[in-house]
């Protein structure tokens, strides 16, 4: 029955949460107590913003265990986006004090706090959890947009090098190298330089083109010289 929840672990991954549900049904079928089941289940619904069976799961999930610090952490988050503020700061205080400890809960209580624009107390719960568990990837992403609101960036820049360094995926490559740009000012003058290039396509005629390609041209190399290692 263990392949059930790699399975469903997968899927959710892929963000196939209908699929990961069904892994996780099969699950609950056989063991209608499997904490993590019931618990994947519930995260399954909400995204998908199932929010009456991913609440009623959560329930069920406290019933059998008060102390399990990530079903109140779910319910904070559906909660947050129901709008029911109130309610969503209970149940991640609660999480919290259930498990203060717990990277997981940590991340979670601290987008919170950046969402209700306290940043100082959000980063500094994310930066403990990520102390706690380095690998956390969504961590760091959403640490670096706390970053961005303090316009720390080389906070931001160490943020997109980690996420690389854990997943060195194109997207990431991107996002590493648009930190590195706005690390060395860079980013407003190639954004400028783009324009002017596709200005010049437009206004300029054919045999003029030489002109909007050699200052493309100059700003790659420029852009290549200046994102060297200092």
């Amino acid at each position: 029955m263990d392949s059930n929840l790699n399975k469903a672990r997968d899927a959710f991954l892929k963000h196939e949460f209908s699929k990961a549900l069904n892994f996780y049904q099969q699950e609950i079928i056989a063991d209608p107590k499997n904490l993590e089941a019931l618990l994947g289940a519930a995260k399954c619904h909400a995204m998908m913003n199932n929010y009456t069976e991913a609440v009623s799961l959560c329930r069920r999930i406290i019933g059998l265990n008060p102390n399990f610090a990530m079903a109140h952490v779910i319910l904070s988050e559906i909660y947050y986006r129901t709008g029911e503020s109130s309610k969503s700061r209970y149940e991640i205080e609660l999480a919290h004090s259930i498990s203060p400890t717990d990277p997981n809960v940590l991340e979670s209580y601290g987008v919170l706090l950046f969402q209700d624009k306290n940043w100082d107390r959000g980063i500094e719960l994310l930066e403990e959890a990520l102390r706690l568990d380095p690998k956390m990837q969504h961590a760091y992403f959403n640490l670096s947009m706390m970053y961005e609101k303090k316009q720390d960036i080389d906070k931001v820049l160490w943020c997109a090098q980690k996420i690389y360094e854990l997943n060195p995926s194109i997207k990431n490559k991107i996002r590493l190298l648009i930190a590195q740009m706005n690390y060395k000012r860079l980013f407003k003058p190639i954004v400028i330089g783009i324009l002017l290039f596709l200005f010049g396509i437009i206004v300029f005629r054919i045999w003029e083109l030489f002109i909007p390609i050699l200052i493309a041209l100059i700003i790659m190399l420029f852009v290549k010289v200046s994102l060297q290692t200092p």
